[in-house]
């Protein structure tokens, strides 16, 4: 049966990679491109690719900032889209059946791993991290021992889950990235304005 690695190069993905590498388990690890991730992921992507981690890279039919610029939405909370259309769809499309996929988890993480569904029938999703009992600490410190930095925070810089020191630090560090993501949320904002104006002008009239 065919197996899989859930790539997202965090720190769980990462420690996970390195155990099923230290297991000998045959597996291809994928990593979907949707191009929103903050510079440090693939920079880190990269230093892996160098470092001669064999990594598939597969890139969604269209890319997240360019679909919420042509449709003027953004990525917010209740309304989580962006990681269906954009990460589990691409695995979707590109896992064969019947399969394993390993997705890194951790142990202090576990609650999320019962509303983690397979991406489709025939793929049968697998925790290791979480029987190993493995805390972040913890997979940091087996990234470092097998001689690797430290990953960055894996995470899509318009990410609604953004704490207000993430901004700072985006508009401080890449304000390039954070000027696109208030645009983002503005034309968002605009739209959605509109349509409830629309609305209320519907009911008005139906009055």
């Amino acid at each position: 049966m065919k197996k899989y690695l859930s790539l997202g190069c965090g720190v769980d993905s990462i420690c996970l990679m390195l155990w099923l590498l230290d297991q000998e388990e045959e597996f291809e690890s994928v990593f979907v491109d949707h191009g929103a991730d903050y510079p440090e992921t693939y920079i880190y992507l990269d230093y892996l690719i160098k470092k001669g981690f064999k990594i598939t890279i597969i890139k969604p039919k269209e890319q997240l900032i360019k679909h919420c610029e042509e449709n003027k939405i953004i990525p917010m909370r209740g309304r989580n889209w962006c990681t269906d259309k954009f990460k589990l769809r691409p695995l979707k499309e590109y896992f064969q059946v019947p399969c394993i996929c390993f997705v890194g988890i951790g142990y202090y993480e576990s609650k999320r791993s019962k509303k983690h569904s397979p991406v489709k029938k025939g793929v049968f999703n697998a925790y290791p991290l979480i029987s190993l009992g493995m805390n972040r600490q913890k997979s940091i410190d087996f990234i470092k021992s097998h001689g690797l930095k430290e990953p960055p925070p894996s995470q899509c810089y318009i990410c609604f889950n953004a704490k207000k020191r993430e901004l700072r630090d985006l508009s401080n560090n890449y304000p390039k990235l954070y000027r696109k993501r208030i645009e983002l949320e503005n034309n968002a904002k605009i739209k959605l304005n509109q349509k409830n104006n629309q609305k209320m002008t519907q009911w008005s009239f139906k009055k």
